[in-house]
C-alpha cells in the first residue's frame, strides 16, 4: 500500500487560500503602499498649512477691518461733497455732526427755517445767537465726545449773551440768574467748589463771575436748545418756526446712536420734549424743575444732578466732568 506522502502528487489548495509566501508578499506591498499614502497625505496636510500661512502672511486679519474704514470715509467724504461750501451748515456745523443730520437739512422744512431767519435779518431784525454761531454746539462738542446733554428752551435774548450753547453766555459777560443757580447747585453737589483752594484752577472763586461754559462742552457736555434763534427782546418768539423738529432729530440720533448718556431735562418743557424720545433703558435721565430764580428754590438748588451725572459715568467706565473746569 502507498502512503499519500509518497504519491508524488502535490497537496491540493483551494482557490483564494494563500500560501505563507504570498500572504508575506502581499503584506509587504501593502505596508509601503499604506506608508506611502500616508507619506502623500501629510505632505498633502503641510502644503495646505503652508499656504494658508502665505495666505494669512498676504491678507492681514484686519485687513477687512481697514477696508470698511476706507470705504466708511469715502462715504463720509461723499456727503460733505454733496453741500455747498457756501451754506450756513456747512460753513458753521461741525462736520461730525453734519454727516450724521445731512438727510435731516435736506428736508424742505428745515430749509423754510433758514429762509425765516435770513429773512429776520435782512428785515433789520436782531436775531441771537449770531447767525454763524448757532451751530456752535456742534463745534465745540464732538459728536463722539457727548457724555451728558443738558436741554435748554431757547437762546438768552438780551444782547451780548447767547453763543449756541444753553445756559452759556459769550466770554467776559457775567453769568445769568440760572446759570448762577447752576453754580449753586454744584457748589451743594461738591461742597468746596469754585473756591480758592480746591479743583485744578487756583482762581476758581474768579470763575463764578464767568458764564462762558466752553470748557464744559470740549469735556463732552452737549448744551443744546429746543430752539435755536431768537428775536432780541422777545422770548420764545422763534418757538414755531420748526427748529424743534430739528433738535427733536438731534437727540433721535443721539438716543439711537450712543449708549449711556445722561440727559438733564430741568423744567416741564425740557422733560415732555424729551420724554418721547429718549429710552431709559439706554441712558439716564435726571429731572428737576427750571433753575430760573422763579423755580430753582423748589428743588433745583438741591437736585444734586452734577454728581449723579458723574457717579453714572464712572460705573460705565467714562471720564468724569469737572464743573469747575469752564
Amino acid at each position: 500500500m502507498t502512503s499519500p506522502s509518497s504519491s508524488g502528487t502535490s497537496p491540493t489548495v483551494s482557490k483564494g487560500t494563500k500560501t505563507k509566501r504570498e500572504a508575506k508578499l502581499t503584506n509587504f506591498f501593502a505596508s509601503k503602499t499604506v506608508k506611502k499614502l500616508k507619506a502623500d497625505d501629510q505632505s498633502v496636510q503641510k502644503n495646505t498649512q503652508n499656504s494658508n500661512e502665505v495666505l494669512e502672511h498676504k491678507i492681514p486679519a484686519n485687513s477687512e477691518s481697514a477696508a470698511s474704514k476706507v470705504l466708511e470715509s469715502e462715504k463720509e467724504q461723499a456727503i460733505l461733497e454733496s453741500f455747498d461750501k457756501d451754506s450756513l451748515v456747512y460753513r458753521t456745523m461741525g462736520h461730525d455732526w453734519l454727516i450724521h443730520l445731512s438727510k435731516e437739512v435736506k428736508k424742505p422744512y428745515f430749509n423754510e427755517i433758514i429762509k425765516f431767519v435770513n429773512n429776520e435779518l435782512s428785515n433789520s431784525k436782531r436775531i441771537y445767537p449770531p447767525i454763524d454761531e448757532i451751530f456752535s454746539w456742534s463745534v465745540f462738542t464732538k459728536f463722539e465726545n457727548v457724555k451728558i446733554v443738558i436741554l435748554g428752551q431757547d437762546p438768552y435774548f438780551n444782547p451780548g449773551q447767547a453763543h449756541g450753547l444753553a445756559f452759556s453766555v459769550k466770554k467776559g459777560v457775567p453769568p445769568p440768574p440760572s446759570l448762577k443757580n447752576i453754580y449753586a447747585a454744584i457748589k451743594n453737589s461738591y461742597p468746596g467748589a469754585f473756591s480758592s483752594s480746591t479743583g485744578s484752577n487756583k482762581n476758581n472763586a474768579a470763575l463764578l463771575k464767568s458764564g462762558f461754559l466752553k470748557g464744559w462742552a470740549d469735556q463732552g457736555v452737549l448744551m443744546l436748545n429746543s430752539t435755536l434763534t431768537v428775536e432780541e427782546k422777545k422770548p420764545n418768539s422763534h418757538k414755531d418756526v420748526g427748529w424743534e423738529t430739528f433738535t427733536d432729530a438731534v437727540i433721535s440720533l443721539l438716543n439711537t446712536k450712543s449708549t449711556n448718556l445722561v440727559f438733564l431735562l430741568w423744567g416741564s418743557f425740557a422733560q415732555k420734549k424729551a420724554d418721547k424720545i429718549i429710552d431709559p433703558k439706554k441712558h439716564l435721565v435726571l429731572k428737576s424743575v427750571h433753575p430760573s430764580p422763579l423755580s430753582a428754590h423748589r428743588g433745583f438748588l438741591q437736585c444734586n444732578h452734577f454728581k449723579l451725572a458723574n457717579d453714572y459715568l464712572a460705573k460705565h467706565n467714562k471720564a468724569t466732568i469737572d464743573w469747575e473746569g469752564l
